[in-house]
C-alpha cells in the first residue's frame, strides 16, 4: 500500500499511512481519481499569415486554427465515449487554451463545435481558469509552479475527476513531476497525459486520504507525448 496523504481541500497535505490509524477506523473502496493534462489544439501562427491580412490584436496569444478546433472536439468526443466522467475542467487563460476548453466541453457533452460555453449546464462540466504569474519566471520556476498547480487543483477536488488545458511545457511536466528521471522530447497539438490514483474517506469523519499517484501514459505517436530515459 503506498504512503498516503491526508487531504482536506486547501491544497496543501501532509504525508500519513494508514498504520498512523486506529485499526478500529474503517477505510471503504476507494474513488480512483482521474486527472487529464492536455497541450492546446493547433494555434494560427502569426508567421503565416498572408501578407496584407489583418494582424492579430494580440499577437503573443494566437487563437486556435479550424484544425484544432476538431483537434480538441473530437478529444471530447472521445473522452465522453470513454465514459471517463470528467466534472471539472480547468484552464490556462490564454485564447488558445481557452477555445481549447469551448470544443472539449461541447465533445463532453456530445454537442455540435463551437457552441458558447457555460460555466454549468446541460451536463457538462464545472470550468474555471488559472491566474498566470506577474513578470517573468525562470524555467525551473515555471516546472514548480506547473506540478504545485495540478497538485493543489487535484487536492482540492479529490471527488472529481479532472482535465487541465494548458501549453506543451505544463504536459511535459506533468510527466517529469511523476518520473523525474525521465525527459521529454515532444507534446503534440491536443496530446494529453493521464494519471489516476487511489483517494479513501473515512466513515467516522470528513478526512480524505490521496494515493499516490501512477501516470498510465505510454510515450509514442498513439499518446502524442514522447519521452525516454534521461541520458
Amino acid at each position: 500500500m503506498p504512503a498516503l496523504q491526508d487531504n482536506r481541500g486547501s491544497g496543501s497535505s501532509k504525508g500519513h499511512t494508514l498504520n498512523d490509524y486506529s485499526l478500529m477506523d474503517t477505510i471503504p473502496d476507494p474513488f480512483v481519481q482521474n486527472l487529464f493534462v492536455l497541450r492546446h489544439g493547433e494555434q494560427l501562427n502569426q508567421l503565416e499569415v498572408q501578407p496584407g491580412a489583418v494582424k492579430a490584436a494580440r499577437p503573443w496569444d494566437p487563437p486556435l486554427t479550424d484544425k484544432g478546433k476538431l483537434q480538441a472536439w473530437t478529444v471530447g468526443r472521445n473522452m465522453k465515449l470513454e465514459d471517463w466522467n470528467i466534472t471539472r475542467v480547468v484552464m490556462s487563460p490564454s485564447l488558445r487554451c481557452v477555445q481549447t476548453a469551448v470544443e472539449i466541453i461541447a465533445g463532453l457533452c456530445m454537442l455540435p463545435s463551437s457552441l458558447e460555453m457555460r460555466e454549468k449546464g446541460n451536463g457538462s462540466p464545472y470550468v474555471s481558469t488559472i491566474k498566470l504569474p506577474l513578470g517573468k519566471e525562470t524555467l525551473d520556476d515555471a516546472r514548480n509552479r506547473y506540478t504545485s498547480t495540478f497538485q493543489k487543483i487535484a487536492n482540492r477536488f479529490p471527488n472529481e475527476n479532472i482535465l487541465c488545458i494548458t501549453h506543451g511545457e505544463g504536459v511535459m511536466q506533468s510527466v517529469s513531476m511523476m518520473w523525474p528521471r525521465v525527459e521529454v522530447h515532444g507534446v503534440t497539438y491536443c496530446a494529453y497525459t493521464h494519471a489516476q490514483r487511489p483517494n479513501f474517506k473515512r466513515d467516522n469523519d470528513s478526512t480524505i486520504l490521496c494515493g499516490d499517484w501512477e501516470l498510465l501514459t505510454e510515450s509514442g505517436s498513439v499518446s502524442g507525448v514522447f519521452f525516454g530515459p534521461s541520458p
